[in-house]
């Protein structure tokens, strides 16, 4: 009786720490993927900003040059339809030969615009659209819907390897086949590359 009175029973002696000893790394293991799935959300919700913030800024700068290209004295309804009809295509993406809303390569989207907007036929080429016959005009004469002409080298010189639709007195849209924006883009009319290289203007719509 004493022996059996006196006597622990195993557990007893044994502190908590050595009879559950794996407690503490499975709290850790939890701490860890708690912190990661915390680490992955925030990423996606700044990724979901960024994008939502950059496309809030797509559809400001449409709508300044919608706005803008509105306001152009001079402007009829044929030449609002077609840059109504050019700005929808923003983001579609560059592809040479490309001629078609699968991608543009430059004379291509300005020929398509022509062609589904106002069932005009022009040129397909930029030297073509150069070279024809219609009017060639100053740039400050140009109105929203006059296609402007660009060659390789600055000052005008080279051939002509690009083309662009006139929206405003300040800004164009073409397609763009380098540079960090790609593809159907709206640009100032004063951009870096671009300006310094303009040919000349070309006037596919009369100006009544």
């Amino acid at each position: 009786m004493g022996i059996y009175a006196q006597a622990q029973p195993p557990c007893a002696r044994q502190s908590f720490a050595e009879f559950a000893p794996h407690k503490p790394q499975i709290w850790r293991g939890w701490n860890v993927k708690i912190a990661l799935a915390a680490v992955i959300m925030s990423v996606v919700s700044i990724n979901c900003l960024r994008a939502q913030t950059e496309e809030e800024g797509a559809v400001r700068h449409t709508e300044t040059a919608e706005a803008a290209a509105h306001s152009e004295g001079g402007v009829n309804s044929r030449r609002m339809t077609l840059i109504e009809f050019a700005i929808k295509r923003q983001g579609i993406p560059y592809r040479s030969g490309g001629s078609t809303e699968k991608g543009f390569d430059c004379s291509g989207f300005v020929w398509f615009v022509y062609r589904n907007a106002l069932n005009m036929d022009i040129p397909r080429s930029s030297r073509g659209l150069w070279s024809s016959d219609v009017e060639t005009i100053r740039l400050e004469d140009a109105l929203p819907g006059d296609v402007l002409v660009f060659s390789a080298n600055k000052g005008g010189s080279g051939s002509i390897n690009h083309t662009a639709i006139l929206v405003d007195k300040d800004s164009i849209i073409h397609a763009v086949s380098s540079g960090p924006r790609r593809g159907v883009v709206i640009s100032p009319i004063t951009d870096k590359y671009f300006a310094p290289r303009l040919v000349g203007v070309k006037r596919f719509l009369p100006d009544d």
